[in-house]
């Protein structure tokens, strides 16, 4: 299901066939280790399976992340702060740079 979440919130484009290839691949880890863990109790089978659920966790994040959640006004604003605040930041160290005499 994360899977499925993370390739319908891909945008289009390179992104879309990122998780197109990746998917494969989480799946592929996730399977070998479900069936490892089946047959025996072994630590390899648990750490493909942990390394296939965290892939699916990682991959619909990622995707919901940049299918524009992120762009929203809030996060604009919070971002047009944070440049004024480096802007001033830096203005401040010139200013302390060129009293000292250095510039």
């Amino acid at each position: 299901m994360l899977l499925a979440s993370s390739l319908a919130l891909a945008p289009t484009g390179a992104a879309r066939w990122d998780a197109a290839l990746f998917v494969p691949t989480i799946i592929s880890f996730a399977l070998v280790g479900a069936f490892l863990a089946s047959r025996r109790s072994n630590p390899i089978a648990w750490l493909f399976l942990s390394i296939g659920i965290g892939g699916a966790i990682g991959q619909a994040a990622e995707k919901y992340a940049a299918s524009g959640a992120a762009d929203t006004a809030v996060a604009g604003e919070a971002r047009a702060r944070d440049e004024e605040g480096h802007r001033r930041l830096f203005e401040d160290f010139l200013r302390e740079f060129e009293a000292e005499g250095l510039a």
